[in-house]
């Protein structure tokens, strides 16, 4: 089954208090983050000490599927035999 656009932006909870997330964009710097509603979590559009963000992510889908990662998926665990 293909992902939809609406699955590609559906946003896990916040990994580390459980929270809502949402999309933000930066029409200024034309990039994309995620925020957790609930805690100062932030992928993205967090900005370093000359003003500009620390993470471009050039789509919303981008940026939602490195929210979306989680430690420990994807990743394969050799059987110890």
């Amino acid at each position: 089954m293909q992902k939809t656009l609406a699955d590609a932006l559906a946003l896990k909870p916040c990994p580390f208090c459980a929270g809502p997330a949402s999309m933000l964009k930066s029409v200024t710097f034309k990039c994309y983050g995620v925020e957790c509603e609930k805690c100062p979590a932030q992928l993205g559009v967090v900005f370093d000490s000359y003003g500009d963000p620390e993470h471009r992510y050039a789509s919303p889908e981008e940026a939602a599927a490195a929210w979306n990662q989680r430690a420990g998926e994807g990743v394969k665990v050799p059987a110890h035999g």
